[in-house]
């Protein structure tokens, strides 16, 4: 199975550890635009769908593509906590030009979906719009 990973789970991050003895494919990116947004302590990010933050502009996610075997992937289901907070679905990527299906965690927990709005709304320091939808770039700032 093809994972599309945009977080923690990214080369060089800290939960990568777990794709070790799975294929890297390569660099890719989402068809579709979503809104991500992270910990401002940069542990971990959310990519949610657009249509649940209608006033802000939705984006391309940045991610890495992985060959992920079905033990690797309970690992991830259960880190991901799928399908309570995260949920696993298939999404369309473009890879070296060419569109592929893949799956994604997609948060889809809304009391924290709601807690991230009201943080909007109240002006509370806790959650940072990853704008351009690539967390790593993000992180290495």
């Amino acid at each position: 199975m093809l994972l599309f990973v945009y977080g923690s789970l990214r080369k060089d991050l800290h939960n990568n550890y777990l794709l070790e003895k799975c294929k890297f494919v390569g660099l890719s990116y989402t068809v579709n635009d979503f809104v991500m947004f992270g910990l401002k302590s940069k542990s971990y990010p959310y990519v949610i769908e657009k249509e649940n933050f209608n006033e802000i502009l939705p984006t391309k996610i940045t991610g890495e593509l992985y060959e992920v075997d079905n033990i690797t992937l309970e690992k991830l289901d259960k880190l991901e906590d799928h399908p309570n907070t995260y949920k696993r679905k298939e999404i369309e990527v473009i890879l070296n030009n060419t569109i592929i299906k893949s799956n994604i965690y997609i948060l889809e927990d809304y009391s924290i979906i709601n807690i991230i709005k009201k943080s909007l709304k109240n002006n509370w320091n806790k959650f940072v719009l990853v704008e351009n939808g690539d967390w790593k770039t993000y992180c290495q700032k």
